[in-house]
Parts: structure tokens; sequence; C-alpha cells
């Protein structure tokens, strides 16, 4: 099987033509394809498939197989590789439809409206303490804490299916001069090195119309354009390949 491995600020994925998979179901494959020791290595698949003129749709799955609803790192990352310099791209994903363009440099995405957030801080009860933070879904769903990283709370924020029944991606933030850094737990995956979804949440709950945000692997810009969130930042080849599955 085909593929080629890109990234978005570190945060890596493996992209296959949905085609190549003849009815299979994909999902069993995902833990061996992402293991970083006998598959390729990435944190996380994307299937993707032509479905008219500039236009694709694309699925995302998670290391654990199961899947997830939109990426922003995987979106910018497949803009760059289909669409021509400064040509707009539109993608069909599982949070609706997303439209970008690469300016031969960055990539930037339109990742529309937020489908909900909290604009007051809601309490989380975790091993019987109380942690406070912001309920974001810009398509999935993201808890923003405003802490520094706790990597045995993030997993058990991202786990509680009484407060997020379809299991959460957790942001932990500090506030910086020129905006937030953050770093993300993302659920089926663990900490990441960055998460273009969970900036553009971290934005929201921020309340500003236009913040940096410092992730691991590097800085997204996100801003409010017309109520849509907007976000621009880079894509990279890794490489491309061929795997027996």
């Amino acid at each position: 099987m085909r593929f080629f491995k890109m990234n978005g600020l570190g945060n890596d994925y493996i992209f296959i033509d949905e085609k190549q998979f003849s009815g299979e179901a994909p999902e069993l494959n995902i833990p061996f394809l992402c293991d970083r020791h006998k598959g390729v290595g990435s944190d996380g698949v994307v299937l993707f498939r032509e479905i008219g003129k500039n236009t694709l749709s694309m699925k995302i799955f998670n290391i654990d197989g199961t899947e997830a609803e939109m990426c922003g790192n995987a979106l910018r990352c497949l803009i760059r590789h289909v669409g021509a310099i400064g040509k707009g791209i539109t993608v069909h994903t599982k949070a609706g439809v997303k439209t970008g363009l690469f300016n031969g440099i960055t990539v930037s995405i339109n990742l529309g409206k937020p489908v909900s957030y909290d604009t007051e801080l809601r309490n989380i009860v975790i091993n019987g303490k109380i942690y406070c933070g912001k309920r974001v879904n810009v398509g999935n769903p993201h808890f923003v804490i405003e802490k520094p990283y706790d990597e045995e709370l993030a997993r058990s924020i991202s786990e509680c299916t009484a407060f997020f029944p379809s299991r959460t991606n957790v942001e932990f933030v500090t506030k910086t001069y020129d905006g937030y850094n953050a770093r993300v737990y993302e659920r089926g995956c663990g900490e990441t090195l960055a998460c273009g979804t969970g900036a553009a949440a971290v934005l929201i709950a921020s309340g500003k119309a236009e913040t940096n945000v410092h992730l691991a692997g590097g800085t997204l810009v996100c801003k409010i354009e017309k109520e849509d969130i907007i976000q621009i930042g880079s894509a990279e080849y890794n490489f491309e390949g061929e795997i027996n599955v």
C-alpha cells in the first residue's frame, strides 16, 4: 500500500488514498501503521479521496484506531499536498466542510464557526479535586485549562466520560506576551507536538479576536474573521513509501 507522511509542527500523519482499502475496515490496521517501532510511525492516519475538482474527503484516525472528527494539522498537510499555490481547496470532514489555501510558504485554513463553547469556567472533579476550565467544540471536543501541563491529570480529564461522553482533547495553557503557550493531550494519542483544533480552542477560550498559540512543535496564528476561525501554519513532507498490511 502506497502512502506519504507529512507533519504540521511535528504532529505527523500517514496519508493513504482511501481507494486502496477496497472495502476493508481500515481502522483495524491503524495501530500497526502508527507504531513507531514496527510500522511507519505517526500520531494518526488520514484516508483521503478525490470527490470533485479541487474537492476531497478525509477521515482521520487516532493511534488507537478511533475516528476523530477533525484535525487542523492534517487538514493543512492535505491541502498543501493537493493544492496548487494560491488555489483554494475544499475538504469534507466528519466535522463539516473546511477550506484552505497554500501560498507557497504556509497554509491557511478556515475551520468555520465553533460548534459550541462555554464563556464561563466549568468545574470538573478528578480524584476528588476540582479543576476549572472551558469546554470548546470546534468540530471536535476540547477542555482548555490554565495551568502547567500534567500528564496524569490530562489523561484523567480526557477519559472522564461522565463529563465528556466521547472523551476530549485537553489544552494546558499559560499566557505569554504575545499569546499563549499550550501543551496538548489528544484523546486516543496522548501528548502531541501540536494540535490545530486545540490551538483554535485556545483562541476561542481566550475571548480574543487574534492570538499566537505556541505549541511544542511551533506557532500557529489563530484569528476570527466574520465569526469563522482562521488558522495559519506550516505543513511539511516527511517521506513517502510502500508498506504491506
